[in-house]
């Protein structure tokens, strides 16, 4: 039965502890290039990483993230309330519930529907539970 087993390599740590890609891989080459010319290597400026970039995309996010979580529901919820503000005696409306029915009385809160024209059904509903205009 063969095993494989992977070393890592071990490198100098900086003072944080924490070994780069780009340290050690620039390490990496130092420790070949001093094995086959014989000669110290030249020493490699490492560049940091430049984090604004990164500051700059996860604001992008952010907002593009607002815009599908909260904007989108608060313009529906808006519109609604306006459909709402908007409604009138004898208006056709739709409740939440799928109940179809025609505005007899309206105040700020409630609203009396007429369900039946032949048994003259009336419901009083919140005015919340109105969907919309039929």
């Amino acid at each position: 039965m063969q095993m494989n087993y992977w070393m890592l390599a071990a490198g100098e740590h900086n003072s944080t502890g924490i070994v780069s890609m780009d340290e050690a891989a620039a390490q990496t080459n130092a420790a070949t290039t001093t094995q086959a010319n014989g000669n110290q290597p030249e020493s490699c400026p490492i560049t940091k990483k430049n984090s604004m970039g990164n500051l700059v995309l996860m604001g992008a996010l952010m907002v593009v993230m607002f815009f599908f979580l909260f904007r989108g529901p608060r313009k529906q919820q808006k519109e609604a309330q306006k459909m709402r503000a908007s409604l009138a005696k004898n208006d056709r409306v739709k409740t939440i519930g799928g109940i179809f029915g025609t505005i007899i009385e309206i105040s700020d809160t409630e609203v009396t529907l007429k369900i039946d024209e032949s048994n003259n059904t009336k419901m009083k509903i919140s005015i919340a539970a109105i969907a919309g205009k039929v």
